[in-house]
């Protein structure tokens, strides 16, 4: 019986999140990893809706400080959304 409660919380609150998910118009996610050799690398992503899309940008920096950055995006027809 635990199990199954602990399943319904967990769908209750991915549903809530992606209902919260859709009202919103930006994102931002920012993460690091640091490896057994106490080196870190972060990354940080930005996604932006936009009334026909999406934009996305993401910046990943490894241990020595270089970086690179990726650009992405999407769009859909809104009739048939």
């Amino acid at each position: 019986m635990n199990a199954i409660r602990l399943v319904a919380l967990i769908v209750l609150f991915v549903g809530l999140t992606l209902i919260e998910a859709g009202n919103s118009h930006a994102f931002r996610r920012r993460s690091s990893v640091t490896g057994p050799r106490g080196r870190t690398v972060t990354n940080e992503a930005t996604t932006t809706r936009t009334p026909g899309g999406y934009n996305r940008s993401a910046t990943t920096t490894g241990p020595g400080g270089q970086s690179v950055t990726r650009e992405s995006g999407g769009h859909w027809d809104p009739a048939t959304r």
